[in-house]
């Protein structure tokens, strides 16, 4: 048994395990996206959901893990150490939905020219294939770590993270955790979050207006069904805006955009602001003026966000998903703030600017930050510039939402984006891929990680 850490060769003893990714193909070929149709006590977030964590619990009893699953949707894997002091990297299989055109399938984990493509790939099956195969590794090595080493891989993290909420009520929290989530090298804290839902009763020449994404996504499609007789005049004058759109198979308007992370909305371009101005200009329409003065900024300047300013960066403002069905409209807007406000003061300000609307908070987040003097996390940081000694990036200040939301200050999320320089953020947005020579590295820090924290 190896009982100092110099002693182990990182590279050496995941080598072998790095190049063996058949397991995570597979992973990425299941769709994992919440589907509301197949809920039922057994699958809370659907079959797909559920299954998933079947299977993988199958695996890792195999391997001669502990394993446990929580109210149908946590599963947790578990080698045990000398005592019951716990360490736990928590991962979600859950995947954003799947919109736009893709180079391939986004559920075919089709591998060109040195890029394995899929929805999962950044955002996060390659951190969870790579955090439960570094639990084997740790495991065939022999190590008796001194604490508990648990793998948690949650169901619900893009929507709710309910899941995780009712695991940690049961299970308690952990000595402390990591979730293998946003960047490198380490990020000490989270934005908070505030989701609303606008409603309002508008008048209106358009028959029907719909999304297709989550609200956590920037908007890259817009679909909008207009009266017969206005479509080919419609037609023309979007062709002289040079607005990108295109027709549908019932002949409606479909706008196009970006799609991005919505706490990083300057990397996408949101169709609903496009489609805004469409009806503002084509229709006069006051309500789409209105809405389209209110949202055009991303950092809600409109409305006098960008006046609160912190160390965590600007507030970001985001109009997701819109739907509009015999004149009746339902909104949901999407807000990472910095701390300098909060859920009550966001809702008054959006209200008094859209006088005609109602606004309802659906769902509140705290800002969350852990100590930068908090061993676990100098120690994190040790390990990962160990393994990229010529990076000097700093730890960082996200408008994400992680698991680490849920363990109070006892977690922060670490990586995998920004391991290599160039492979682009494509969290959420159409053509995700990974790039296949990270795998080998991701694998060392994690395993290296684990060991670490759990001897420390």
């Amino acid at each position: 048994m190896v009982s100092m850490v110099k002693a182990i060769d990182w590279e050496e003893v995941t080598e072998p395990y790095s190049h063996d990714i058949a397991l995570l193909l597979d992973l990425l070929k299941q769709p994992t996206v919440y589907d509301p149709q197949t809920v039922s006590p057994q699958s809370p977030h659907g079959d797909a959901l559920k299954g998933v964590l079947i299977w993988l619990k199958g695996i890792a009893d195999r391997w001669g893990f502990s394993t446990q699953i929580y109210h149908h949707e946590v599963l947790t894997i578990q080698l045990p150490g000398k005592s019951d002091r716990r360490i736990e990297t928590v991962c979600h299989v859950d995947v954003v939905s799947v919109s736009g055109n893709w180079r391939f399938p986004p559920f075919s984990a089709h591998i060109s020219d040195g890029k394995l493509y899929g929805r999962g790939t950044q955002d996060m099956k390659v951190q969870l294939w790579s955090n439960l195969i570094a639990l084997k590794i740790i495991k065939d090595q022999g190590i008796v770590p001194e604490r508990t080493i648990r793998l948690v891989i949650g169901t619900d993290e893009e929507r709710t993270m309910q899941d995780v909420k009712r695991y940690v009520a049961e299970a308690g929290l952990p000595e402390f955790a990591f979730t293998p989530d946003g960047a490198f090298p380490l990020c000490l804290g989270e934005k908070g979050v505030w989701t609303a839902e606008i409603s309002q009763t508008v008048k209106s020449s358009l028959i029907k207006i719909k999304t297709y994404q989550d609200s956590n996504i920037i908007c890259d499609r817009v679909d909008v069904w207009l009266p017969a007789k206005d479509r080919a005049r419609a037609h023309d004058f979007l062709t002289t805006q040079h607005v990108k759109f295109k027709l549908g198979k019932e002949q409606q308007l479909i706008f196009l955009g970006q799609s991005s992370h919505s706490s990083l909305p300057e990397q996408g371009e949101n169709a609903i602001i496009v489609m805004l101005k469409f009806v503002a200009t084509f229709y006069h329409e006051k309500w789409a003026q209105t809405y389209l003065n209110t949202f055009s900024d991303y950092y809600g300047s409109a409305i006098g966000l960008d006046k609160y300013v912190s160390n965590m960066g600007l507030t970001t403002y985001s109009l997701n998903q819109i739907k509009l069905e015999t004149d009746h409209l339902v909104a949901v807007l999407d807000v990472r703030h910095n701390g300098k406000t909060n859920a009550a003061t966001l809702q008054a300000l959006t209200a008094e600017h859209l006088p005609e609307a109602v606004v309802k908070t659906v769902y509140v987040d705290p800002v969350t930050k852990t100590d930068l003097d908090n061993p676990f996390v100098a120690k994190l940081l040790e390990i990962y510039h160990h393994e990229n000694p010529t990076d000097h990036a700093q730890p960082y200040y996200s408008g994400g939402v992680s698991y680490s939301k849920v363990y109070a200050g006892k977690c922060v999320a670490f990586g995998g984006d920004g391991i290599d320089s160039t492979l682009p953020n494509l969290a959420h947005q159409t053509n995700e891929y990974t790039l296949l020579k990270i795998l080998p590295k991701l694998l060392r820090i994690y395993t290296h990680a684990l060991f670490e924290l759990t001897n420390l």
